[in-house]
């Protein structure tokens, strides 16, 4: 049956194929990583900023498995999801951290859409984009990004 339809689409100058066969363009962090690759970047440490469920430093750990890797994220519940690379023993450390201290924590939420979470909005902003609310006194103690720099010397 395939011959059959080959040899019909054959002279219209087309051809049945697999879709699994034909190449799809590749875009993405695994060019971005392979590229720098290939011009011989390897970095020592690599800074994660917001990095989530870890994703971001999932794709660069295949690219730079001897690199450290350093993981700021407001979210620390979110830190399970790499558990399996640190398991792995690759060098990866997560640092619960924020983007700036707000300056009237009472006026703050953490938000969150679709599961993906933002960070702290003013209460008028959140309600506005109908985001889900948490008072945020019940977030964990965090180290803010501008005291990063202080904390960890060696980063």
């Amino acid at each position: 049956m395939k011959s059959l339809i080959q040899s019909m689409l054959r002279p219209l100058g087309l051809r049945l194929t697999r879709l699994e066969s034909v190449a799809q363009p590749d875009y993405g962090l695994s060019v971005l990583f392979s590229t720098l690759k290939r011009f011989g970047f390897s970095p020592r440490h690599i800074l994660d900023v917001g990095a989530n469920h870890g994703n971001w430093t999932r794709t660069a750990i295949t690219y730079f498995p001897d690199a450290e890797y350093t993981l700021l994220e407001p979210q620390d519940h979110l830190k399970v999801h790499i558990q399996d690379l640190i398991g792995a023993g690759h060098k990866i450390r997560w640092i619960n951290a924020g983007r700036v201290p707000p300056t009237d924590p009472k006026r703050y939420r953490s938000t969150s859409l679709l599961g993906m979470t933002a960070a702290p909005s003013p209460r008028p902003t959140a309600i506005e984009r109908r985001l889900r609310q948490l008072p945020f006194r019940s977030r964990p103690a965090m180290t803010w990004l501008s005291f990063i720099i202080y904390e960890f010397p060696n980063l």
